[in-house]
Order: C-alpha cells, then structure tokens, then sequence
C-alpha cells in the first residue's frame, strides 16, 4: 500500500532551503526578501484582536505551506470583457489576455512573479515599500510564501478605457492561499481595476480548514486616478487574513470598493497614506455575513500633507450567529491642514444573535482641519417589518426589502457597473442563505 506524502514541515532553522526549493525561479532578491519575512513569521505572535478571538492552536495547525501542484490543464471561467482579463489559480496562470492597444500604450498586466523576473525595474523599487511584512505575523507569511497575483503597470498620461478584470482562483484541496498583487500608476494615468477571490469547487474534496493570506500594495503617481473593486467569495472553511495598502502621490485619488461575503473568519484591513497635496482616497465597503461567520475590518485614512480628502462608509448585514467588528480610523498628522474627513459606519442586525460592532476613531493632530464621523449598530425595526408585512408581503420579502434599503446607499455609489452588479448579485445569495 502506497504510504501519503508526509506535510512540507517549514521551521525557522529549514526554511531558507525550502524557500530556494520551493522558489527557485525568483530572482536573488525576491529570495532574500522571502527569507526575511519568513525570520519575521517565525517571530511574530499571532494578532491580537480586542474583538475577535483567534485560535492561534487551530491556525498554526493548518498545514497551510503543504499545497499540492495545480493541474496544468485547469480550466476556469473568464469573463467576457473588452479588457484585459488575468486568471490565477494559486501559482497556475489559467487565463492572460491583454488587447493590442494597451500593449501599444506601454500598459502591463501580467502575473507578479513573471513581473518580478522580467520587469525588475520596476518591481523591486516598490515591492514590500508600501506594507511592511515585519508588522503582523500573517503579513509576513504572505511576503514569504506568496504563490502568485497580479501586476498592473500604466504608463504616465494612460487613460484605460476598459476595465482590468483578476481572478485570484482558490481550490479547496489546498490548504494555504496566498495571492499577492501590486499597482503602479504613473502621473496623470487612470484605470478600473475589479479583482476577485473565490473558491473554485467543482471536482475537488475540500480540506477541513485552509488559511488564506492575501496582500494588494497600490502606489499612485501625481495625479493618477485608480478605481479599485474587490470581491471576496472564499469557503466556509477559510480563515482569510487581507492587507491592502496605497500610497497616494499629489492630487491622486483612489476609489475603494470592496465587498465581503465568504470565508469563516476574515480579518481585513484596508490603509491609505495621502503623503503629498491633494490626495484623495474614497472607501465604500460592504460586507454580510450568515451563518457562524466573522468578519473584522479596519479601514484607515493618514492624511501626512495639507489640503487631503477622505471619505469612508463601510455598511453590513450580520444574520445568523454571524458577528462583525467595522473599525474607521482617520488619522491627521500635524502639518495636514486644510484637510476634510468624512466617515460612516452602520450595521444591520437580522437575528436576535448576531452581533455588530461599528467603532469610529478620528486622531487629530491638526487645527485647521474638517472631520466628521457616525455609526451605527441594530437591530431590523419590527414596526417597520410589521409595516411591510401588514402590506401583504411575507416576512422573507420584507426582510430582503429592508436589506436592500439599507445597503442601496452604499452599494449605489459604487462607480465600476460591474461591480456594483456583481455585489447586488452576493447580496441577494446571503438573504436567501
């Protein structure tokens, strides 16, 4: 009887050999950056979070280094699009399409470790700048052991007209997903770009639990405008760590729109640095949650130069035993004068046993600033779902009226039309969950 391969075992005295085993096409300072945010994984304890509670036992016992080699004939879906489409599932590039007039625009969209070989000059210079792996144990695990993810270049001047569409697939017979991506925009360039997570199900038997750490580092260019969308649809059975990172140049602006719907448990945190005049940074987040999920997110804006822009709404549904945590940090540096902050946050409770938690945080360090913040947590208002079902619908119906209601405002703003489908379309799978 043929025995089971025995788990890749990783410990802090093998893992430079492993490292160079397992990524022996990365160039030398690729490696060297692997090597040290792995040091930095071994080091760091697992996050603390005053609200959500993690099982350090139960995610250090996830085998998550141990994946086994995605199939060279994989075949996933990709969407139909007049732009450019990158699909990844896990290190396998499954899809590449770039239509000839970006490429004749000096527009690139290719895969980060292809990038990482092929366009140094452009990579190692702002690699790792924007993130620091040294900051949290599951940081580092992603510089250290990132599989693949996505690489966008645009030129200064490029105004993409069609949107860049990722696809960052996971399949659950692997026990570690670890997508990593990074966008430049040079001056005065513009580009949507929508980036997915999901799970991939069809034909594989799902392992009892997988870890997920995902990193996106954004820098933007004077003037540059990035239009970010994100979706995140990963298994019941993943525990998912994401850091996504920008850096925000003169009168730059990026528009975050990120929707969360999968995983057991996510801890999310989303920062922007306005470290030149001007810049702006405007985040919609939407997230829903059924079943035993938690989801918590930090979602923070620095202003550290003058006359800066931030808006921040971040609106969910918790139903179920379904609990969230949504932290709004904005933070003005002394010398940021003239800046304006807005922030919302507001959480809609569908059960007696769910639970929210919506916490502002404004630091100020400034006087000559605008800023503003309101939350809120609750429960449906039984008068206006009595309202609604003395009107002939039934409880379902009114229910999924009022969700739709209350999350219409945030979702509404989202400027990418696709997206903004894509989100009404998660949103009507968790109210029929």
């Amino acid at each position: 009887m043929a025995l089971s391969p025995q788990p890749l075992t990783i410990t802090a005295h093998n893992a430079a050999d492993r490292l160079r085993e397992q990524f022996s096409s990365d160039p030398e300072w690729l490696l060297a950056h692997r090597r040290d945010a792995m040091a930095a994984y071994f080091a760091l304890p697992t996050p603390n979070r005053r609200r959500t509670a993690l099982n350090a036992g139960r995610l250090e016992a996830i085998e998550c280094f141990d994946n086994a080699p995605v199939p060279a004939d994989l075949d996933l879906p990709a969407p139909d699009t007049e732009g450019a489409v990158l699909g990844l599932a896990h290190d396998r590039v499954v899809t590449s399409r770039t239509p000839s007039q970006l490429l004749e625009e000096g527009v690139i969209v290719t895969d980060l470790r292809s990038a990482c070989r092929t366009q140094p000059k452009l990579v190692q210079p702002f690699f790792g700048s924007v993130i620091d792996a040294a900051a949290d144990k599951y940081q580092a695990l992603n510089a250290s052991w990132w599989h693949n993810g996505g690489f966008l270049y645009v030129p200064a001047g490029v105004r993409v007209a069609y949107p860049v569409t990722w696809l960052h697939y996971h399949l659950p017979d692997q026990p570690g997903f670890f997508p990593r991506s990074l966008i430049i925009l040079e001056e005065d360039s513009e580009i949507v770009l929508i980036d997915h997570y999901a799970a991939w199900e069809s034909g594989y038997s799902p392992v009892a639990h997988s870890l997920a750490a995902i990193t996106v580092e954004v820098k933007l260019g004077p003037g540059a405008r990035l239009h970010y969308g994100s979706i995140e649809r990963l298994s019941g059975t993943t525990s998912t760590f994401v850091n996504r990172s920008a850096l925000a140049g003169a009168h730059s602006a990026i528009y975050w729109n990120v929707g969360i719907f999968g995983s057991e448990l996510e801890i999310s945190r989303q920062s922007t640095r306005l470290v030149e005049p001007g810049a702006e940074n405007h985040s919609v987040t939407v997230f829903f949650g059924s079943g035993r999920q938690r989801h918590d997110i930090d979602v923070a804006s620095v202003h550290d130069a003058p006359h800066t822009a931030s808006t921040m709404v971040g609106k969910g549904v918790m139903k179920g035993r379904a609990r969230s945590v949504f932290t709004g940090v904005t933070d003005i540096r002394r010398g940021a004068r003239g800046s304006d902050a807005r922030q919302r946050e507001q959480t809609l409770m569908l059960s007696d046993h769910a639970r929210a938690d919506a916490i502002p945080s404004l630091l100020i360090d400034e006087s000559d600033v605008f800023a503003a913040h309101s939350a809120s947590a609750g429960p449906v208002e039984r008068a206006a779902l009595f309202y609604l079902m003395a009107r002939g619908l039934s409880e379902e119906a009114a229910v999924r009226l009022i969700v739709e209601g209350f999350l219409a405002p945030a979702i509404d703003t989202i400027s990418i039309d696709d997206l903004r489908q894509q989100v009404w379309a998660a949103v009507e799978r968790k109210v029929s969950e």
